[in-house]
C-alpha cells in the first residue's frame, strides 16, 4: 500500500508507455536520440500513437508538458542554466513517511518526506552561503531539481516553479487537477502545515521486488491477453525487463541532465558527480548507468559509493541522522570557496 498525497502517481513497472511518455522530451532530445537510436526508434515511431490514446497517458500529460518546456528544441530556450549552481547534489527519489510507519512519500515538496524536511532543517542552523550555493536534484521521473532562499524562514522550491505555475493555470482553466506545493520551509515543518504533493512515483517502477509485491492481478491479466498465458517465471520475466526498461529510460534522461550541467572535474576532465543514496536502491543504480552509459565524461565519486557506510538503517535510510551530517558536511565542502574551507577530509 502506498501513502499518496498527489493526484498523479506513476507506480505500474509494465507500464513502460505512461513512463516513456513522461520522460520523452529528454528521450528525443538530440543528442540523446542520435547516441541511443536503436533503443528509442521503435518508442518514437509510436509515441504519437500514445499521444492520442487518451487511455495509456491518462493524468501523466502534465509531466510531459511540462518536460517539453525545459528542452531545448522547437525554438524554445534550454532552461537547464537555471539549475546551475557551485554544487548539486543528486538524491534518492524516495524517503520514510513522517506519518505512519512503512509506508513512503516520493515527493521532495511533500510534508511525509522525512528526508527533505531533516535536510532543511539541517541547512537552517548553516551559514546562508551554504544553501545559496547548493542544488539538490531527487531521481525521479518528474524533474523537481530544488534551490533555496529566505522567505520568512529557509525556504526550498522548485527552481521552474513559475512554468508550473503557468501549467497549473492552465489545468484549473480546463477544470484538471493542478500541479501541487513546490515549495516547503522551515515554517510549514514546524506548523505542521499540510500541502498537496508535487509528482509522486512509486519505487516499483524501478525495483522488481517491490514490482512483484504491489502488481494488480487485474493487471496480470491483461498482459496475458497482451502476451499470452504467463506462468510465474514468465511472469516475473516480465516485471523485471520492465523495471529495467524504466532504470535505462530515467539513465538517459538523467544523463541528459548531467550533460546540460556544469560540474567540477578531476584532472583528467571527467565530471565528479554525486549522489546520497544507498548503493542498493534503485536510484543510485539510476545514476551510475547514466555516468557509465550516457553521460559524456562524467563519473561518480567516492563519495557518493561510500554515503552510507557504516549506517544502521533499516528503515531511517538516507534520512537517518547520520547520513543528514554527511550531507551537510559534504555541501560544506563543496558549496564554499576553496579559500574558506577548513578541513581537507570534507574532500575526501
Amino acid at each position: 500500500m502506498v501513502s499518496v498525497d498527489s493526484g498523479r502517481i506513476l507506480a505500474d513497472a509494465t507500464k513502460t508507455a505512461r513512463h516513456f511518455y513522461a520522460l520523452s522530451s529528454f528521450l528525443m532530445a538530440k543528442p540523446v536520440f542520435s547516441h541511443y537510436r536503436h533503443i528509442l526508434s521503435e518508442y518514437r515511431d509510436i509515441a504519437q500513437d500514445w499521444t492520442n490514446n487518451r487511455r495509456i497517458i491518462a493524468g501523466i500529460r502534465p509531466y510531459n508538458k511540462l518536460h517539453r518546456r525545459l528542452v531545448d528544441r522547437e525554438g524554445n530556450e534550454n532552461q537547464f542554466s537555471r539549475i546551475q549552481k557551485p554544487y548539486i547534489l543528486f538524491v534518492t527519489g524516495i524517503s520514510p513517511d513522517v506519518s505512519e510507519e512503512g509506508y513512503l512519500a516520493y515527493d521532495f515538496f511533500s510534508m511525509r518526506n522525512e528526508f527533505s524536511n531533516r535536510i532543511l532543517l539541517a541547512l537552517d542552523d548553516e551559514d546562508p552561503e551554504l544553501f545559496e550555493n547548493t542544488a539538490i536534484i531527487p531521481v525521479a521521473p518528474v524533474l523537481q531539481p530544488v534551490h533555496f532562499r529566505q522567505n520568512g524562514s529557509l525556504e526550498m522550491y522548485h527552481v521552474f516553479e513559475d512554468i508550473v505555475a503557468n501549467l497549473s493555470w492552465a489545468l484549473k482553466t480546463f477544470g484538471k487537477v493542478p500541479f501541487g506545493s513546490v515549495t516547503k520551509s522551515v515554517d510549514d515543518i514546524n506548523k505542521g502545515i499540510l500541502k498537496p504533493g508535487f509528482a509522486q512515483h512509486h519505487i516499483a517502477l524501478y525495483d522488481s521486488a517491490a514490482a512483484k509485491e504491489i502488481v494488480d492481478p487485474q493487471r496480470r491479466k491483461k498482459l496475458e491477453e497482451t502476451l499470452g498465458p504467463l506462468d510465474e517465471e514468465a511472469f516475473v520475466r516480465v516485471i523485471e525487463r520492465s523495471c529495467l526498461l524504466n532504470r535505462h529510460l530515467m539513465a538517459m534522461t538523467y544523463g541528459y541532465v548531467i550533460d546540460s550541467l556544469e560540474f567540477p572535474r578531476n584532472r583528467e576532465g571527467i565530471k565528479q558527480i554525486d549522489i546520497a543514496a544507498s548503493k542498493k536502491s534503485p536510484y543510485f543504480r539510476i545514476i551510475e548507468m547514466a555516468v557509465e552509459h550516457y553521460a559524456e565524461n562524467a563519473e561518480l565519486t567516492r563519495w557518493s559509493k561510500t554515503f552510507l557506510r557504516d549506517i544502521e538503517m533499516p528503515v531511517q535510510r538516507e534520512a537517518h541522522p547520520t547520513a543528514i551530517k554527511r550531507i551537510i558536511n559534504r555541501i560544506k565542502s563543496k558549496a564554499v570557496p576553496k579559500n574558506e574551507k577548513a578541513d581537507i577530509s570534507d574532500l575526501l
